[in-house]
């Protein structure tokens, strides 16, 4: 991990190049600004000027505000009328449905006389302004990251996005250098305070949209980042020398001007420096519109007003007015006039009067049919509205979406560099959401990583509740604060209350605390005092699983804060993370797969389901490290509406075989503390007449040492001999507990090893699956390191690992709630069998059994079988040799399927095999009686996992098998898998 606080002067260099012309950041974007070379595109000018009147020439000049949706704001009809009578060159379009603006768009271009200009304000994507669309990271968002061409494929898919619905132009990027943090208006919505990158970071987004053939627009010149008034409130006022303003603000201006982007909007601010007359605004000065911006700094693209409505220069100067003070500005594009006739008329006036030559129209007019021209306006235009939400909303903008998050998240204070959080010495950890009003996304997703108690506190915030969580959080070994319900403004100070900051403060003073902000960054300036800071910057869905992922390790992390928000949150401050360690939460899109093509699993799963093949259960997948699919189904009893989650717990039954013993096996393997050509009696000391001492260990782990498969061994002990064997409350010599309320003789498990030594051993070895195979392996593991096998797997792979909700005797660290239930055992237990082991022999052994008795909940079995895929390696640390895994999960028999401990695909077509028919020979895994099964697959980094409890409420269901339900959820895996 490296802590990087300090400025990078390589950006100096790239913006030394890029303003020289030397280097372009991305692929060559459209020039819109080359068209007085283009023979072609002066043709059709000429034509559609010529064909013009007057009154229409002028009217290319006004864009017209558009709302498809609100009781007050919808005025679709009378747009349409104007454009209609040719006093409009363009549109943009505010709220509404992205169905209702397309369907207006084709109206509008069916009626016009000359194609129009079909704009949208979406600095962050169509859902700035439209409902039920992706909503990209806002800018300062994309300030914290460090790789840019990330931004240059936002601006590529937000360009794709605009052309689908038929617009061509975006008011993107803002270039606006936010260095105050009390600015009301620009504030998130820039890259940072750092010119240099914010240069970069506005020409890659500037590119992408230009090379969709979408026009980007560069605002707010001169600079509207050093402002602490609202424009759309009031006009604010920009109090620097012009020098200044020429070193700072007009530097990303040149930056973009000098490599082609298409045009600029104008502010409505105050400069004196620029303009001394002190009534003036940028947006109506002629000495900035025209002097400043397009005399002295040569750009000659297209000039966009401000929006015309806004107080800023609404409040001074009635509507049709203030556009033509505008247009005779310099300014070529009157944005949100409110009175197109009034405008119309002025500049007809103006140019009837000659105050404005025909030469000078005539060349404004053209430069606006120019544009069109190299937009494709030149063409008639119509958008298909079939499949619209579709395409718009497409799993790749969404992983896009996801990537951006995820290179922005920061970890912004890291005492002793305890994030991410690997290492977990906390026996106690809770989980506190403020600002919601129930738990928050982000608990969700955090709470795959640990087990923890989970609190939230709602927006009101009060003293008082803070008062009455904080003697609770305060006996926690580690608390989690995710802060939620923030606000943008400054004034507000972000929404983070005095309260808020005093509970927060104070606790982190009794135990420690992590803050995960899910806002401004200039927010953080409330928690200099906190040790431990992950900010998210913004508060949605992929944010939340984004700040999980990266907390736990699951995410490498390379985000800086762009901006300073205190003497302790200096802008590039960062924690820079180049490991993942762990299981990452994602979407099946970040593997190439389409999740609609993984979506007959809940059609599978749920066809179980109403067939009562099982009440409930859960389906994971995992793919090169990243969960792509992990989702519970169903209740956990047939009579409930409970919905079964994720944490919950199932029995795994005889994957325990391959979870714990065979894991332990091959560590003392690694450790050359065994040898597979051993045998028992080599290990164990047994009596002479003992017959399992000359089975090899390869013979054994392979089940074919003869044994049997199994001994019922509770059938001695039940009906009339039940006195003799059982207690209903534990006594001193009978403290075995088997299930509620009901404890065996602490010597029974001894008579049960006395079996299984002096078993029958066929002399003629064949294989036959058996659990008395792994009693002895239990054995082994046992003697050889000193611990009982729950004790040596939990201290050597579980708890190493991270791994909480996988073990043995789930009831000790568990409520019964949380772990599914399974048979009613109306033979042996006399009763429904829950958070203890299903299998009787296990639960007479003392529930922990080398062939049962492990629960998990399906991510931290991945985990595991992720530990194998990665040669060994977890969370950063080494948990056994490749070479181990690759023989014990290789197949090692002749005369059948199986590995060493694992399971394997049946190679023989004529055989019934476990797995679907196209799974890969090198899998590995193993099922469970209970209605489970895992198997992952080292040619696909692939692990597919299936926990159910299919036993409740009858062992004898078998619908799971008859219908073949495990087998076809792998099939469709597989066939979703990129070819």
């Amino acid at each position: 991990m490296i802590n990087c606080t300090h400025f990078n002067f390589r950006f100096l260099f790239l913006a030394v190049m890029l303003f020289t012309g030397q280097l372009r950041v991305s692929a060559q974007s459209s020039d819109f600004r080359n068209w007085k070379n283009d023979p072609a595109c002066i043709k059709w000018v000429d034509s559609v000027y010529n064909r013009l009147t007057l009154e229409e020439r002028i009217g290319q000049f006004f864009m017209l505000a558009a709302y498809t949706e609100g009781k007050d704001l919808y005025n679709m009809d009378s747009v349409l009328q104007r454009v209609t009578d040719g006093k409009a060159g363009g549109v943009i379009f505010f709220k509404g449905l992205p169905e209702r603006e397309v369907e207006w768009t084709n109206k509008i271009q069916d009626s016009a006389k000359v194609q129009c200009f079909v704009a949208i304000d979406g600095e962050w994507g169509l859902a700035m302004r439209l409902d039920s669309t992706i909503s990209f990271p806002k800018q300062m968002t994309l300030g914290a990251l460090g790789d840019n061409h990330l931004i240059y494929d936002m601006g590529r898919e937000i360009g794709r996005q605009c052309r689908r619905m038929g617009i061509n132009i975006d008011f993107a990027p803002v270039v606006d250098v936010n260095n105050n943090p009390n600015n009301p208006v620009i504030n998130e919505r820039s890259f940072g305070e750092d010119k240099y990158k914010v240069s970069l970071k506005a020409l890659e987004y500037m590119n992408g949209l230009q090379d969709e053939n979408v026009l980007a627009c560069a605002k707010h010149f001169p600079g509207h980042g050093d402002v602490d008034k609202d424009s759309h409130l009031q006009l604010p006022s920009v109090m620097k020398s012009a020098g200044s303003i020429d070193s700072l603000e007009f530097y990303p201006f040149k930056i973009v001007f000098n490599n082609g982007v298409g045009s600029v909007m104008v502010a409505h601010l105050n400069v004196p420096a620029l303009d001394p007359d002190s009534a003036s605004v940028a947006s109506l000065s002629h000495k900035i519109a025209t002097g400043w911006l397009q005399d002295s700094l040569h750009f000659n693209g297209l000039v966009f007003s401000d929006a015309l409505n806004m107080k800023g220069v609404s409040a001074a100067y009635k509507p049709g007015t203030v556009d033509s003070i505008a247009f005779m500005a310099g300014d070529d594009i009157l944005v949100f006039s409110e009175d197109v006739n009034e405008g119309i008329s002025k500049i007809k006036s103006a140019v009837d009067s000659g105050f404005i030559t025909t030469p000078m129209l005539e060349a404004r007019v053209k430069k606006v049919l120019a544009y069109k021209y190299n937009l494709g306006l030149n063409k008639h235009q119509h958008t298909e509205p079939v499949n619209l939400m579709k395409d718009i909303n497409n799993a790749p903008a969404k992983l896009l979406r996801q990537k951006l998050f995820e290179q922005a998240v920061t970890i912004a204070a890291n005492l002793d560099n305890k994030l991410p959080l690997r290492d977990w010495p906390y026996k106690k950890v809770a989980s506190l959401s403020i600002g919601l009003s129930g738990a928050s996304s982000f608990q969700h997703n955090i709470n795959n990583f640990e087990e923890m108690d989970f609190f939230y506190e709602p927006l009101e915030k009060s003293e008082k509740a803070f008062d009455n969580l904080f003697e609770t959080l305060a006996t926690y070994d580690l608390v989690i604060i995710d802060l939620h319900g923030m606000s943008r403004q400054a004034a507000k100070d972000y929404n983070v209350t005095d309260a808020e900051k005093k509970f927060i403060e104070t606790l982190s003073g009794r135990t420690k605390v992590v803050l995960v902000v899910f806002g401004n960054a200039y927010s953080l300036h409330n928690f200099d005092f906190m040790p431990w800071v992950l900010e998210a910057y913004e508060d949605n869905e992929t944010s939340n699983l984004v700040a999980a992922n990266a907390l736990f390790g699951a995410e490498k992390i390379s985000g800086r804060l762009p901006v300073t928000a205190s003497k302790t949150f200096p802008a590039g401050t960062g924690t820079m993370v180049d490991t993942v360690y762990r299981l990452k939460l994602s979407s099946p899109e970040e593997e190439g797969i389409q999740t609609a093509d993984l979506q007959r699993i809940d059609y599978v799963v749920q066809k179980g389901i109403e067939a009562k093949a099982y009440p409930g259960c859960q389906v994971l997948v995992a793919k090169d490290g990243k969960v792509i699919w992990n989702k519970s189904y169903g209740t956990p009893y047939y009579e409930t509406t409970e919905r079964v989650k994720p944490s919950y717990l199932y029995d795994l039954a005889s994957i325990t075989k391959v979870a714990a013993t065979t894991l332990a096996v091959m560590k003392l393997y690694d450790q050359k503390k065994l040898s597979l050509d051993k045998t028992v009696g080599d290990y164990l000391t047994l009596p002479a007449d003992a017959t399992i001492k000359g089975l090899k260990l390869r013979d054994v782990l392979t089940h074919q040492a003869g044994l049997k498969a199994f001994f019922m061994f509770y059938k001695p002990t039940v009906d009339s001999n039940f006195n003799k064997y059982y207690r209903r409350v534990a006594e001193p010599n009978f403290s075995v507990q088997v299930a509620d309320s009901l404890f065996i003789r602490n010597d029974y498990p001894d008579t049960m090893w006395n079996i299984i030594i002096h078993s029958p051993v066929d002399p003629h070895p064949k294989y036959v699956y058996s659990d008395n195979d792994f009693y002895i392996m239990q054995k082994i593991v046992e003697k050889l390191t000193g611990k009982k096998l729950d004790e040596y797997v939990n201290e050597t792979f579980y708890k190493p690992m991270g791994l909480s909700r996988i073990g043995f005797k789930p009831l000790k660290r568990f409520k019964r709630e949380f772990i599914m239930p399974e048979e009613n055992d109306t033979i042996f237990r006399k009763q429904l069998v829950q958070g203890h082991v299903h299998d009787p022999g296990s639960a007479m052994y003392g529930e922990v059994a080398g062939h049962a008795g492990v629960f998990s909940n399906a991510f931290d079995l991945a985990a595991l079988f992720q530990m194998l895929l990665n040669h060994g390696v977890y969370d950063g640390k080494r948990f056994l040799d490749s070479s181990t895994i690759a023989l014990f999960t290789a197949r090692q028999s002749k005369i059948s399927r199986r590995g060493f401990g694992f399971d394997k695909p049946e190679p023989d077509v004529t055989k019934a095999s476990p797995c679907y028919d196209g799974t890969p020979t090198v899998a590995f895994g193993h099922t469970g009686f209970t209605g489970t099964c895992v198997w992952s697959d080292p040619k696909n980094n692939l692990t597919f996992i299936f926990l159910s409890n299919r036993v409740y409420p009858n062992a004898e269901n078998a619908l799971l098998v008859k219908m073949g339900i495990r087998t076809d959820l792998q099939e469709i895996i597989y066939k979703a898998l990129p070819k």
